[in-house]
């Protein structure tokens, strides 16, 4: 893939509104996400030498770019035993007890679809649910903590 190319979309993921956009060439799979950290990228079984390394200016957030083999995504990962859940958006975290609910305590059971906290974003209060049977271990964000998309605000042990 050009690197060009790659700094292109690089640049556009970052100055627009988009949260990802993935694209596929000749087996090599490109996924940018706008937010985070930077993430190295990943060396694929078509590649045959290591790609220079490219400088983009980046202006007020950094894009991820990871690069995966087709080969990784079919392989079956073992469950683990701790599940996170996620933030869907960019807001303002609160737990359950400050929506005057009862609070979640360790050794909780969680059933798929039940809501474990909010995010307020834009003045909406977002309930975020939980995507796995378990039990509850701790909160990873305090009430009030300004959240990022895709960050860990609560951790469940799988059933």
């Amino acid at each position: 893939m050009d690197l060009q190319l790659v700094a292109q979309l690089i640049n556009m993921v970052t100055t627009s509104s988009l949260a990802s956009l993935e694209i596929e060439e000749n087996g090599t799979r490109i996924k940018l996400e706008n937010g985070g950290g930077i993430v190295p990228a990943v060396r694929t079984e078509n590649v045959s030498v290591p790609a220079p390394v490219v400088n983009v200016p980046v202006e007020v957030h950094t894009a991820q770019a990871v690069a995966v083999s087709d080969q990784t995504e079919e392989a079956e990962e073992p469950k683990e035993e701790f599940y996170e859940v996620k933030a869907p958006m960019v807001g303002i975290f609160y737990s359950l007890g400050s929506m005057n609910r009862p609070e979640l305590k360790e050794g909780d059971e969680i059933k798929k679809g039940s809501i474990v906290c909010a995010i307020e974003a834009m003045k909406l209060i977002n309930e975020v649910e939980c995507d796995v049977d378990g039990t509850f271990v701790e909160l990873l964000a305090k009430d009030g903590d300004q959240v990022e998309y895709g960050q860990p605000l609560v951790r469940i042990r799988r059933n």
